[in-house]
């Protein structure tokens, strides 16, 4: 008898707290909006969260679907917000204004937004979670193109013309928008394979620069680039004001972000200000593929400004392969990225992380597995400036233990020469036939170290690699860090390049260099 009281006294207590979940779950169906209308779904959503305040910790659900966001109805407030430019009232789509405990579920939807607008603000709040949809714009506000052709003096280029419609005004690239016109102003160049900046490119601040159209939709632009752009490479075309963020919280604590997809805005992702123990998971700040885009938006993915408490970011940015490199100015990535921790990485594939990243982010992290095989091979393919080892300790030996110093020594020898010069020898390239090696130059100095790789198909044994940064008036001194055998040779001989020989398949070599 005792045993069905139970049953029953927990059952009773589970419908309760079954009911007191749904009472607390407000749909915004509820209050006439539907997904796929394209219907403004500004009003209807603060009617929604109007009804949320008198709830003990509310759920705004979304069915799921595709919602409209338009500026009209939307509430306008000054807001100065961190690395954003001063433009005011900020016109606010979805206003969590002193709140406490409430959901946002998006059940997966898509909130497509129009015009300038700030998606989601989070001001005075606490214990606020936002989940489960993706932020995009139907018309970009960056606009993007396809070069076509490049002289010395114009570049033309082809322009997607329903997402980014434009008009010639004062021989100037004008594009318009819904409720803006604005000018062209800077200009940077994707590779068409990688859809990543192309390496060592500077931005093209070509605000003025005549522009004449070809035809609807091509239009040829008379600017100089310091660096010629390649036939086919992507154009992101900037034209508007870093005025909104995606997110912007303030003044608030405990706020969760998860199973967020933003692929455009036009200003920072998220952005903190004067909060604290903000949690984000699964959220990816990345270009909308399905659309053919290369740009997410400017500047920050995650940005924090006088933040304090537990600042969690969690598997985000899409596993790290997209890290961003405004942050990246006050901080350093201490696991640049996961690609280590599949059993199916390969050394080519970390070769390829340590080669790309130099250009941007010389310093950086990552985990080192060789420690699990005595591979000297695949223990510099990951080298880096700084690395975790952690040897299986329960096959430790005498001969792995000194493998282990013997690696780790090498590995804080060549990490000061990465503070300094890069310098690619051979091409990026994730062919086994091929070799990878790489350079870097203190200039003050006068000294460097080369880190070569012979890959397992690779039938060249010796290559000659065009150094940079040589005196000819110098002598260099080279020294193998394998055998400690030193060669003097005349800078001026080393114009006609360095000879370098791995007898081995799947062999490195690491060398360091210094003028004497």
């Amino acid at each position: 008898m005792k045993k069905l009281c139970c049953i029953v006294f927990l059952l009773t207590c589970l419908t309760a707290f079954a009911q007191a979940q749904q009472r607390d779950t407000i749909r915004v169906s509820d209050f006439g909006l539907k997904p796929g209308t394209r219907e403004n779904a500004v009003p209807f959503v603060q009617k929604a969260l109007a009804a949320c305040q008198n709830k003990t910790n509310p759920v705004l659900f979304f069915p799921k679907g595709r919602y409209d966001f338009w500026p009209q109805y939307s509430i306008e407030r000054v807001y100065y917000e961190s690395n954003t430019d001063n433009i005011n009232p900020k016109r606010l789509a979805l206003l969590i204004d002193k709140m406490n405990g409430l959901t946002i579920d998006g059940g997966g939807s898509d909130f497509v937004y129009h015009d300038r607008i700030q998606p989601f603000t989070v001001d005075n709040s606490q214990q606020i979670t936002i989940k489960n949809l993706t932020i995009d714009w139907d018309v970009p506000l960056t606009a993007q193109g396809t070069v076509i052709a490049v002289t010395n003096d114009y570049t033309d280029v082809s322009i997607n013309v329903l997402e980014s419609p434009y008009i010639i005004e004062n021989n100037e690239l004008v594009f318009v928008g819904e409720g803006w016109k604005r000018s062209l102003w800077e200009i940077m160049e994707f590779d068409k394979d990688t859809r990543l900046v192309v390496a060592q490119m500077d931005n093209a601040w070509c605000r003025g620069a005549k522009v004449e159209e070809l035809k609807y939709g091509t239009v040829r632009l008379y600017h100089r680039f310091r660096r010629k752009p390649v036939v086919g490479n992507l154009f992101v075309l900037r034209h508007s004001d870093r005025d909104h963020a995606g997110i912007f919280i303030i003044d608030s604590k405990n706020v969760f972000v998860e199973n967020l997809d933003m692929y455009h805005t036009a200003g920072l992702g998220i952005l903190s200000q004067y909060s604290e123990d903000l949690t984000y998971k699964n959220v990816r700040c990345v270009p909308n593929e399905r659309k053919g885009r290369i740009l997410a938006g400017h500047d920050d993915g995650f940005h924090y400004s006088n933040c304090r408490g537990d600042l969690i970011v969690d598997n985000c940015a899409s596993g790290g392969r997209r890290l961003d490199y405004e942050l990246l100015r006050r901080a350093i990535p201490l696991f640049r990225s996961d690609y280590v921790c599949f059993a199916a990485n390969d050394s080519v594939g970390c070769q390829n992380h340590s080669y790309g990243l130099a250009f941007w982010i010389p310093v950086n992290s990552i985990s080192n597995w060789a420690a699990d095989t005595s591979d000297t091979y695949r223990f510099r393919s990951s080298l880096s400036a700084g690395i975790a080892m952690s040897p299986p300790a329960g096959d430790l030996n005498e001969m792995r233990i000194e493998w282990t110093k013997k690696m780790i020594a090498q590995a804080k020898a060549v990490r000061p020469y990465m503070k300094g010069n890069f310098y690619p020898l051979t091409g990026y390239s994730f062919d086994e036939r091929d070799w990878q090696a790489i350079q870097f130059h203190m200039s003050k100095e006068n000294k460097g170290v080369i880190l070569a790789f012979r890959r397992k198909e690779s039938f060249t044994s010796t290559m000659c690699f065009g150094l940079s940064e040589i005196d000819p008036k110098a002598n260099y001194v080279f020294e193998d860090i394998d055998t400690g055998e030193k060669n003097t040779i005349p800078g001026k001989d080393l114009l006609n390049g360095y000879p370098l020989t791995i007898q081995e398949k799947r062999g490195s070599r690491i060398i360091f260099y210094s003028a004497v």
